[in-house]
């Protein structure tokens, strides 16, 4: 049975009435509470049982974030009968579809907007035909501009699914869930495509650790209303669950950017992650990628958290200047794309072989991240990643991964002994001045290992 919300149900504020007053729709959550002042009791249901995380090769690095108890909601139930076209594919490519929201540690709201085609008297065309009231005019705008429309999409198959996410010019943040829904109905023929996009602001971004996949990930499972041609339909707030539960696990940390183990994708994603840090960095397009979303989780895993909270990218969706991506990942085409970008300032990435002119490539971070992924530490990783200073370059990442390196060799020490190793690594930092909070947070632990038991 499906379980998503059905948004058509929630009824409209009247007009002139402001928001949170009575008598004006509430937020409609997804399933989990509410984080905030709008916070409302839930029903409680019994949460399903905690699976053992991946085992770690020692303690903790970097302590997490403590948790916020919340608890658990009751999914609101939606009518059965979603057709194939409506249905919204996996974060990941041959994953099953994912099931409504269970008990989550809790939710952030978020504006919403569709964009698509429909008739109307008015006129037809592209455009946002349904909004949340808290989006504001130049964010329509915006979004308007950079949204896909007709044939959009890269993938030709009905279950296409493209990702668009970018900040915007006010300093909020937008992520995008573009698919197909049903026939055009003007005479262009071909399909519909309707992208679902959420606005957040920058707090509310960084609790899902700046990451969209994991945005992308709840939008999958919204059930939309049904959509009228006349005046922009009034939508409520859209709760978001932080760490959505599917089948005893978080579907948000999908660990596929796992799968990208070979040499040459190694090679190709040191390189890659260098150019990005780059001050003077330009658009990349990346073509043929295998696995784009689980080639995005890596990527983005890989990221200082000052960068990733800025950055804009395109997946599955046709390639487009006005859209203004740093990042666009597309598969291979008969030549349109590099004739779109023939004269301006896009740099091609046939994947993974690197460009002649690449730089410098942070082989020793990459190897890291997938190290410490491999072994269930990515909160360890997303808490390292959030006090790498801007402006930090490949070889800022390198000394980064070379500490971290040390650290965990020591507590491998630790627990086998062995003092010579560990004498060599506690004088390598006897004296030694970090040069930013991130070093410093991996080098205080070795300092303190170096110091006499208290009596």
């Amino acid at each position: 049975m499906d379980r998503r919300p059905d948004l058509s149900k929630v009824r409209p504020a009247p007009p002139g009435l402001p928001r949170g007053q009575p008598g004006a729709a509430p937020p409609v959550p997804l399933g989990p509470p509410v984080i905030g002042p709008k916070s409302r009791p839930v029903t409680p249901v019994t949460p399903a049982p905690p699976v053992a995380p991946p085992a770690s090769t020692g303690r903790p690095l970097v302590p997490p974030r403590p948790a916020v108890p919340h608890p658990p909601a009751q999914p609101v139930p939606a009518p059965p009968g979603i057709p194939r076209s409506a249905r919204l594919a996996s974060v990941i490519p041959g994953a099953p579809p994912l099931p409504a929201p269970q008990p989550s540690t809790g939710c952030v709201l978020a504006e919403q907007a569709i964009f698509t085609s429909l008739p109307s008297v008015m006129g037809e065309g592209y455009r946002i035909v349904a909004v949340s009231a808290g989006l504001r005019p130049n964010e329509k705008t915006e979004i308007t501009r950079r949204c896909p429309s007709h044939e959009g999409l890269c993938d030709p198959g009905p279950d296409a699914v493209g990702l668009l996410t970018f900040a915007l010019a006010g300093g909020r943040y937008c992520v995008g869930h573009a698919r197909k829904a049903g026939l055009e109905h003007t005479g262009r023929g071909g399909e519909r495509i309707l992208t679902h996009s959420v606005v957040l602001d920058r707090e509310a971004f960084r609790q899902f650790d700046c990451d969209p996949l994991r945005v992308h990930a709840v939008l999958a499972q919204v059930r939309l209303p049904m959509l009228s041609g006349e005046a922009a339909q009034a939508l409520p707030q859209l709760a978001l669950p932080l760490h959505p539960a599917v089948g005893g696990r978080s579907r948000s940390w999908t660990g596929a950017g796992l799968t990208l183990v070979g040499e040459q994708d190694r090679a190709g994603l040191a390189i890659f992650v260098s150019e990005l840090l780059r001050p003077d960095a330009v658009p990349w397009i990346v073509v043929g990628v295998q696995s784009p979303l689980a080639w995005l989780e890596f990527v983005l895993a890989a990221l200082p958290l000052a960068l990733r909270e800025r950055l804009s990218v395109s997946v599955g969706i046709r390639y487009a200047l006005a859209r203004q991506v740093q990042i666009a990942l597309i598969p291979p085409d008969d030549g349109q794309t590099q004739r779109v970008i023939r004269g301006h300032s896009v740099r091609w990435f046939d994947w993974p072989v690197p460009p002649a002119d690449a730089g410098m490539p942070c082989t020793a971070w990459i190897n890291l991240v997938q190290r410490w992924l491999r072994e269930g530490r990515r909160d360890e990783l997303m808490r390292l990643t959030e006090v790498i200073p801007a402006g930090v370059g490949p070889v800022g990442l390198e000394r980064l991964a070379d500490i971290a390196e040390d650290y965990d060799q020591l507590e491998t020490v630790r627990r086998m002994p062995n003092p010579g190793v560990r004498e060599r690594i506690l004088q390598k930092y006897v004296g030694y001045s970090p040069a930013n909070a991130a070093e410093a947070l991996l080098v205080k632990p070795i300092w303190e290992a170096g110091r006499p038991a208290a009596s």
